[in-house]
């Protein structure tokens, strides 16, 4: 079953990638959300309880939404998208502490670490938006936190690589989201969707336990912080 959807997956992905590049998108922002829908029932049966699989659902729903009211509107409802960003990181945030809360030691190094992750995302969103808007300053602390949390799983190096990958693809595809606001050269576009779609199905993969890349582990190990 998994391979027909990966490949139905990659056809709707090549036709939107293609309407990136012409003038007329209307049929691939209606496709778009059926691409995170592809993704859900790419990890479907991997996903080991019912509330996890609510919450997997939930949070690709709101990513799927946030597209296509991206894409559709603009930034007339910018607000509206970053308010259901949150609400998608709030779910990642708690599906990853759920795996490692048996695992967190509260000490000085946590905190420092935890501090640095948030800082630099803070910057990152000094950077790419000079706004006071209090939303975004969430999703950067959100991002940092979710950051900290997938430096702390220890279990699978190939997993662990995978997911901090991906997640750092989303925060690139909010940063090209950001840019294609102003910029509309269909590169700019292409960047963006790629780095959504490749972020989201590394990150969701990782964490229900499917790995799709091939990266080595590593005999020494790495470091998490206790």
């Amino acid at each position: 079953m998994k391979k027909p959807i990966l490949l139905i997956f990659v056809l709707l992905l090549i036709l939107d990638l293609y309407h990136c590049t012409t003038k007329g998108q209307e049929i691939s922002i209606w496709l778009r959300p059926f691409q995170v829908v592809l993704m859900y029932l790419f990890v479907f049966k991997k996903i080991q309880s019912i509330k996890q699989q609510l919450l997997v659902l939930a949070a690709l729903l709101v990513a799927a939404i946030c597209e296509h009211l991206f894409y559709r509107f603009g930034s007339i409802y910018a607000s509206t998208v970053i308010t259901l960003i949150i609400v998608k990181n709030f779910i990642f945030v708690y599906l990853l502490y759920q795996q490692i809360k048996n695992r967190i030691v509260f000490s000085k190094r946590l905190l420092r670490w935890g501090i640095c992750y948030i800082t630099i995302l803070v910057i990152v969103r000094l950077l790419i938006d000079d706004s006071n808007s209090l939303l975004s300053y969430i999703v950067a602390v959100q991002s940092g936190l979710i950051l900290l949390f997938i430096s702390l799983q220890s279990n699978n190096f190939e997993l662990f690589g995978q997911q901090y990958l991906g997640y750092g693809l989303i925060i690139m595809s909010l940063v090209f989201g950001k840019i294609l606001i102003n910029d509309f050269r269909w590169f700019v576009e292409v960047i963006h969707r790629l780095a959504f779609l490749a972020g989201h199905t590394l990150f969701v993969c990782s964490l229900v336990g499917i790995k799709l890349l091939p990266i080595k582990s590593n005999t020494l190990g790495y470091q998490t912080v206790d």
